[in-house]
């Protein structure tokens, strides 16, 4: 994730191969450590909103502010911030927040109502394809059906993982998800930006995330 984002670091095959699955990766482990507990869906939204919208509007405020201030352009910076446009111009990075605000509370909904996780993957992959080829939807949207899935994704193999027989395989598993990863992510798609929903080639896209997500998790 580091390495990705690294500015000062010139373009590498590696960064290549990083941004290929280092969001899926990211909100993949953030359904694999979701803790399952008992709580009122209000008090839910309450505790997420705390952790991750007041974070995200209070940089939002700061950002703004400074590039104004140095003389950005004022309508990308207001629908900006609102992600009506999508990003907020000079501070891309906090993206996330917004969107995992939105995968832990769609999940939540989903979940309650005793959704598997595989009736939530498939239909979300599903309409992230559809989705994908519109433009840029308000309050990253447009990312959240494949964020979502690794999402549920992570939760789903929440147990496998933890109870050891994910790293059994690794001997086999690990060289060919690498393999994978590499092949899909690297050499047969172009560079992907998951904030963006720039994706290339979608079908390479999912595979390569996939693979790399599993291929690390074995790591």
């Amino acid at each position: 994730m580091i390495l990705g984002h690294c500015v000062l670091l010139p373009y590498r095959p590696y960064k290549h191969v990083i941004y290929s699955f280092h969001m899926p990766l990211f909100f993949f482990i953030s359904g694999l450590l979701k803790r399952k507990k008992e709580q009122k869906f209000s008090v839910f939204v309450k505790n997420k909103a705390k952790s991750l919208l007041i974070p995200l509007l209070a940089w939002n405020i700061v950002s703004t502010v400074f590039f104004m201030i140095i003389g950005y352009n004022r309508d990308k910076l207001i629908y900006g911030a609102f992600f009506i446009n999508g990003m907020l111009p000079g501070n891309t990075p906090i993206w996330f927040l917004l969107n995992l605000f939105l995968c832990e509370v769609c999940y939540e909904i989903l979940s309650s109502h005793k959704v598997p996780d595989i009736a939530i993957i498939i239909p979300l992959l599903l309409s992230g394809l559809i989705i994908c080829r519109v433009e840029i939807i308000p309050f990253t949207l447009y990312i959240l059906p494949f964020s979502l899935s690794f999402y549920a994704t992570g939760s789903m193999l929440r147990p496998i993982i933890l109870e050891g027989e994910f790293t059994a395989k690794k001997k086999i598993a690990l060289p060919v998800t690498l393999m994978f990863s590499i092949l899909f992510g690297l050499i047969l798609n172009g560079r992907i930006t998951m904030a963006r929903g720039y994706y290339d080639n979608i079908l390479f896209f999912l595979v390569g995330s996939f693979c790399g997500v599993i291929a690390w998790t074995l790591i």
